[in-house]
């Protein structure tokens, strides 16, 4: 084949392995660990697609307005599981494809590079861990690989200084209105080409200023929308909480299978140059300048979040420190592309090949309906109040509103962040308010007090007007104004 041949067939096989993978990483671990957070965007996406996510003022609403165009419930459920999938898997492509020019190789250097890295992270990476980085926390994976695709254009493609700053910049624009952390990584990315080079490019220079001012914009934008702030430190008992933070990550990792990774991968590097089949690192090698970049963004990202306010309210959970595990995976892009550099076609696939088959077999699972979904069955069996509102836990109260929104029912979430759909709730309560004189309310998981507080913090000046025990775990609430 020609060289132009063979970059189409490794274009080919890279999207219909990263379309694989998306595919299969949603059919194995999102019916075990599908939660409330994540069923959210899908009643957002049906009810009422804000700017932001319900109830705060950050994380743009990007994923419920794709979808918005998508009536089915369970569609649009499904359609937006699977962009967040495949925005993580598209995320390590583009990771690929920085650590192949780090290392001065052409671009055969990339499809290898990803399906190593894309099996690698399905062997190593433990369940719960797979389905928070690359299905449950989109404000993660997709900021990032929208902040990843604009600094490659800006620093790769063959155009024009002026169009690949036009292409760049509504990338990081976006990328900054869903996750404004992401300025921490565009920042220093910016900074690092200019070190790196010892010169301020005109196209690094737009970079950084772009970021500055979308970061400056959104922080406005921000202040105009009612939400809790995210930007308090406290620093008292510091070491515990980077230690938990720590703690968090590497119990989303399968410390000795990804100790043997390592292990294989430094023999095979060893032999290799005890061979001579290497040239050894590029002079004033990008590559472990990058890497050395990454270790520090990775310990600062945990160093900094460790002392958030909002994280630790949170309990330092590790959903928060997800970046630091991109920086981490980069890192990781980067040693396979050193170890594959120079390696003999047939080493290459005697390394991919079976990661591949074992990536595949680990994750290969029968797909579910929602309805079958661990997340549902909780609900499963709560009647369905005749208003289809419901209050109390969190946890349950969205999952049950969905169960209904994908029978074809009108149901509305009057728990924690119900007041982003304020307007259609209040709507609904007059319509049943004018058909019956009150209007239902499933209170689950809670105390009836703490349902009849939530209903009256979208729906002022309601009362209770009686309550009946339905199960052990929920009540019927009849309510007036």
């Amino acid at each position: 084949m020609t060289p132009r041949q063979t970059a189409t067939a490794h274009a080919i096989v890279a999207g219909v392995w990263l379309l694989a993978v998306s595919t299969l990483t949603v059919v194995r671990y999102a019916p075990p660990y599908l939660n409330a957070d994540t069923i959210l965007n899908g009643v957002m996406s049906l009810q009422n697609v804000t700017l932001y996510f319900w109830g705060q003022n950050r994380l743009l609403n990007l994923l419920p307005f794709a979808a918005m165009w998508v009536g089915d419930a369970g569609l649009n459920l499904g359609l937006q599981i699977g962009i967040a999938s495949a925005s993580f898997f598209g995320l390590l492509l583009v990771l690929a494809m920085f650590a192949r020019r780090a290392v001065g190789a052409d671009r055969s250097l990339v499809l290898p590079v990803f399906v190593a890295l894309s099996s690698l992270y399905l062997l190593v990476v433990r369940p719960e861990g797979i389905h928070q980085s690359a299905i449950g926390h989109h404000e993660h994976s997709l900021a990032a690989l929208l902040a990843a695709a604009a600094v490659y254009i800006a620093w790769f493609s063959g155009a024009r200084a002026w169009l690949r700053a036009a292409l760049a910049a509504p990338l990081i624009v976006l990328a900054i209105g869903l996750n404004p952390a992401m300025a921490l990584a565009l920042a220093p990315s910016a900074l690092g080409a200019m070190l790196y080079h010892r010169r301020i490019d005109r196209i690094d220079a737009v970079l950084l200023a772009v970021t500055v001012a979308s970061f400056g914009g959104w922080s406005y934008v921000s202040s105009l929308h009612r939400g809790a702030s995210y930007d308090g430190l406290d620093f008292s008992q510091y070491p515990r909480h980077v230690l938990a933070a720590v703690g968090g990550l590497a119990h989303f990792v399968n410390l000795p299978l990804l100790a043997a990774a390592l292990a294989g991968g430094i023999a095979i590097l060893v032999v290799q140059r005890q061979s001579n089949r290497t040239a050894g690192p590029v002079p004033r090698s990008a590559a472990g300048y990058a890497a050395a970049l990454l270790l520090v963004f990775s310990i600062g990202w945990i160093l900094f979040f460790s002392a958030n306010s909002w994280v630790r309210t949170n309990a330092m959970h590790a959903r928060y420190f997800i970046p630091a595990g991109f920086a981490l995976l980069a890192m990781a892009a980067l040693g396979l592309s050193v170890l594959f550099r120079d390696a003999r076609p047939w080493l290459r696939t005697a390394i991919v090949l079976p990661l591949a088959v074992a990536a595949i077999g680990l994750t290969a699972a029968r797909p579910l309906p929602f309805q079958e979904y661990a997340v549902f069955r909780p609900v499963a069996a709560l009647p369905r109040p005749e208003s289809g509102f419901y209050a109390g836990d969190y946890w349950r109260v969205w999952p049950a509103v969905f169960r209904d929104l994908m029978a074809g029912e009108t149901a509305f979430g009057l728990t924690f962040r119900g007041e982003g759909n304020r307007k259609a709730v209040l709507r609904h309560v007059r319509a049943e308010i004018d058909r019956t004189g009150a209007f239902s309310v499933l209170c689950i998981g809670q105390p009836v007090e703490t349902c009849v507080a939530q209903v009256r913090e979208i729906v002022s000046r309601s009362r209770l007007r009686e309550a009946s025990k339905v199960s052990d775990e929920a009540d019927l609430l009849i309510m007036t104004r």
